[in-house]
């Protein structure tokens, strides 16, 4: 079974935020999505990096309350580790576990392969 055949199933939207937006934003968008990660784009919409439920609790444990109000460029995971839609789930499967990740953006011609964006609440 390829990412391909899982995507097909399950959807690609991909929620997105500037690398400028504060932690608390983001808070508030996963919230509101039901989701535990964003994709963080630079101003000029490349991906930058990964910001997941886990960089804010590791953030909240190093800094305190001030995270809230620091941007999600200062705690996101960078760089991005991607896969493509042809892969199989097994390789992906393989790539999580030894780089003891959670998200893998799927790319395709090295362009993200998305049905919508959100850089807003």
């Amino acid at each position: 079974m390829t990412i391909a055949a899982v995507l097909a199933v399950k959807g690609n939207e991909v929620v997105m935020v500037t690398e400028t937006m504060v932690i608390k934003d983001v808070i508030n968008l996963l919230n509101q999505r039901r989701i535990g990660a964003v994709l963080v784009t630079s101003d000029t919409s490349d991906v930058v990096g990964v910001l997941s439920e886990r960089d804010i609790i590791r953030g909240l444990a190093t800094h305190g309350a001030e995270l809230l109000d620091m941007t999600a460029k200062t705690m996101m995971t960078s760089p991005v580790v991607t896969c493509r839609p042809t892969d199989s789930v097994r390789q992906v499967l393989m790539l999580i576990t030894e780089r003891r990740i959670r998200h893998v953006p799927v790319v395709e011609e090295g362009r993200l392969l998305e049905s919508s964006r959100s850089a807003t609440l």
